[in-house]
């Protein structure tokens, strides 16, 4: 069982499917969110998860060329 479906609860969950083990993600929010909880990837997450599942999950994604990040209008 993982509690939270945040970055690291949903990287879990990842990790883990791609090992073979099944688990149940449990999160408090009822739905998705609105916001973007996760704008890339930080190297150690790769690290973390190894050569070959970040690839995969790399080859999956998208590429960002430019964000701006605004906090409190600015």
């Amino acid at each position: 069982l993982i509690v939270g479906a945040g970055p690291v609860g949903l990287s879990l969950a990842v990790a883990l499917r791609h090992h073979g083990v099944a688990a149940d993600l449990v999160d408090l929010a009822s739905g998705h969110a609105q916001e973007s909880r996760a704008l890339g990837i930080q190297a150690r997450t790769l690290e973390v998860w190894g050569p070959d599942l970040s690839a995969k999950l790399l080859a999956e994604g998208r590429k960002i060329h430019r964000a701006q990040v605004v906090q409190g209008g600015e």
